[in-house]
């Protein structure tokens, strides 16, 4: 950062060094001629009668001032950069990292920067675990190669991918007593919020469906509130399902 600051200022230094002399002639005119811009009469700056052309070069007058000014400052600061950057070593986590020992050397980068990088601990610590439920119907595969169960589950995957949203599948997590794998799991950057996302098929069934609403009440005692942090989306009762639409959700909810 000391490296980038330093360009910087080098930058502004070069700027206004070149504005005062390109504009040395035109500040001494307007100094030395007074009666012609009303501007300056004994070392003292007249407000009466002044022209557009004159309050330009009051303000150039101005902007001359202030860069003489601004100009010492800058060239201390670069003095200071030019020796905090022989003694500055920028910090590497990864380099720390490799050099402990035990069991900390496994433990992932994020966990030691989550600012960095930009992941919560708790959407470090979703896990996607293998359920059991209905496994004959991980058949359904994506365009990045991933198994869903569904589908629109893969219609669904695609989108989040092409909308390069990072998400995980069938994370297992507890609501009240019970343990539930929601289809999709999304961390939207913006809020660093995690955002679960339920997709229903067989609402023509209605078993299934009281299934999908006792899920529900379940989320919501828990804290997982439909289209605050919950995002529920289901087939037609012919079966299909509208892409489009859950694109234009997907940009609206994840993407703002």
């Amino acid at each position: 950062m000391c490296c980038q600051s330093g360009v910087f200022q080098k930058n502004v230094l070069k700027e206004r060094t070149i504005f005062i002399i390109r504009h040395a002639k035109l500040f001494k005119a307007g100094l030395k001629n007074p009666a012609k811009n009303n501007l300056v009469r004994k070392k003292q700056i007249i407000s009466t009668y002044l022209k557009k052309e004159d309050l330009d070069v009051m303000a150039g007058i101005k902007r001359k001032r202030f860069i003489g000014k601004s100009i010492p400052k800058i060239r201390k600061a670069l003095k200071i950069l030019e020796q905090l950057s022989e003694k500055y070593y920028p910090y590497d986590p990864s380099e720390i990292i490799n050099n402990l020992s035990g069991i900390y050397s496994n433990i992932p980068i994020a966990e030691f920067n989550r600012e960095r990088y930009g992941a919560s601990l708790e959407w470090l610590g979703l896990k996607e675990v293998q359920n059991d439920f209905f496994t004959e119907n991980l058949r359904h595969i994506t365009t990045s190669g991933r198994i869903v169960r569904s589908k629109s589950e893969a219609i669904i995957a695609d989108l989040l991918d092409s909308n390069n949203i990072s998400y995980k599948y069938e994370v297992e997590i507890d609501v009240g007593n019970k343990k539930y794998f929601p289809d999709f799991a999304v961390f939207r950057k913006s809020d660093n919020t995690i955002i679960y996302w339920e997709h229903f098929g067989l609402m023509c069934n209605e078993d299934y469906a009281n299934t999908m609403l006792n899920k529900i009440n379940d989320y919501h005692s828990a804290g997982i509130i439909l289209w605050d942090n919950l995002i529920m989306t289901a087939d037609s009762l012919e079966g299909s399902i509208d892409a489009k639409r859950i694109n234009n959700m997907i940009k609206t909810v994840l993407l703002t």
